[in-house]
C-alpha cells in the first residue's frame, strides 16, 4: 500500500514541476511584455517632452527676440528727424516679423501722410508701401489658407456694379450658407468705398449699419475684418485700382472660420469651450 502511494506521488512529481516551469515561464513573459510596453511608453514620452521643450524654447527665443526689435524699430519709423526712405526701409523690417501680431494701419497711414509732404519723392514712396502692404496681405492671406478651412475669393467690380457670391460652411446643406453682397459706391486712388451687407442661412446683416466703409491697399485680413454672428469673420481686401481705362477695382473677400483667433481677439470662456467642443 505504501508502495502504491509513493508511486502515486512519483508519477505527481513531473507534472508540479511541469506547472511551476510553465508559471514561471508566464510570468517571465508577463514582465518582458510590460517592460517592453513601458518603455515604449516611456520613451513616446520623453520624445514629447522633448518635442514640447524645443517648441516652448524656439517660442521663447522667438518672443525674446522680437520684444528687443519692437521698440527700437518703432522708435525710427516714428523718428521725423530721419530721411523717410531709411523709415520706409524700418517699417519694412517691422511689417515682415511683426504683422501677424500687430496692426500697423496707423504705421501705414503716418508714412503716407509724410509722403504726400515730399513732393520730390511721394511716388517712389507710395509705391513702396503699397508694395509692403500687399506682400502683407498675401502673407496673411496663406496664413489663413493653410489649415484653417478659409475661402478666398477674387474679383474685378467696377463703380455701381453690385456682386454677391456664396460661401457653403461644408456642412453639405445648401440651407447652410453665407452669402456675401458687395456693391462698390466709389472708387480713388488706393481706396475703395463700398457697401457690403450679408445673408447668413435666413438672416440678413447689414455691415455697418448699410453705410459705405473704406477699403484702402492698407487694410489686411488679420487686423481689419468683420465678425459674423456665428462667429466666422469676412475680410475685403484691396488688389489693385484702374483709374486710367474704367473706374474699377480688384478686391478679394475672404473667409475664415471662427476657430481662428486673431491677435487682439479676447473671446469668452464659454466661447472657447464651444470652440473646443467642436474640434
Amino acid at each position: 500500500m505504501k508502495e502504491h502511494k509513493n508511486a502515486d506521488v512519483d508519477r505527481g512529481k513531473p507534472q508540479r514541476e511541469w506547472a511551476q516551469i510553465v508559471a514561471t515561464s508566464l510570468i517571465a513573459v508577463v514582465g518582458l511584455v510590460f517592460t517592453y510596453v513601458n518603455s515604449v511608453e516611456g520613451e513616446s514620452n520623453r520624445k514629447y517632452s522633448m518635442a514640447t521643450q524645443l517648441m516652448s524654447n524656439r517660442e521663447e527665443s522667438e518672443t525674446n527676440f522680437r520684444q528687443s526689435m519692437f521698440q527700437p524699430l518703432i522708435n525710427k519709423i516714428l523718428d521725423d528727424s530721419l530721411p523717410l526712405d531709411k523709415r520706409i526701409t524700418m517699417f519694412s523690417i517691422f511689417e515682415n516679423n511683426f504683422n501677424d501680431l500687430f496692426n500697423s494701419r496707423a504705421l501705414f497711414d503716418a508714412l503716407s501722410e509724410a509722403a504726400d509732404r515730399d513732393s520730390l519723392n511721394k511716388g517712389k514712396i507710395k509705391k513702396r508701401l503699397v508694395s509692403l502692404a500687399r506682400k502683407t496681405n498675401e502673407d496673411q492671406e496663406l496664413l489663413l489658407s493653410v489649415g484653417h478651412d478659409s475661402k478666398q475669393i477674387i474679383k474685378t467690380l467696377c463703380e455701381k456694379q453690385p456682386w454677391d457670391t456664396t460661401f457653403p460652411d461644408g456642412k453639405n446643406d445648401e440651407h447652410n450658407s453665407e452669402e456675401i453682397k458687395v456693391f462698390i459706391d466709389s472708387i480713388m486712388d488706393g481706396h475703395i468705398s463700398a457697401i457690403i451687407s450679408m445673408r447668413i442661412n435666413d438672416d440678413t446683416v447689414v455691415i455697418n449699419n448699410g453705410n459705405p466703409i473704406d477699403v484702402s491697399y492698407f487694410d489686411s485680413p488679420l487686423a481689419d475684418n468683420i465678425i459674423v454672428p456665428d462667429g466666422d469673420r469676412i475680410a475685403v481686401t484691396l488688389k489693385d485700382v484702374d483709374l486710367k481705362n474704367s473706374r474699377c477695382a480688384t478686391i478679394k473677400i475672404i473667409h475664415f472660420p471662427a476657430d481662428f483667433i486673431t491677435t487682439g481677439y479676447r473671446p469668452s470662456f464659454q466661447k472657447v469651450e464651444a470652440l473646443l467642443q467642436q474640434k
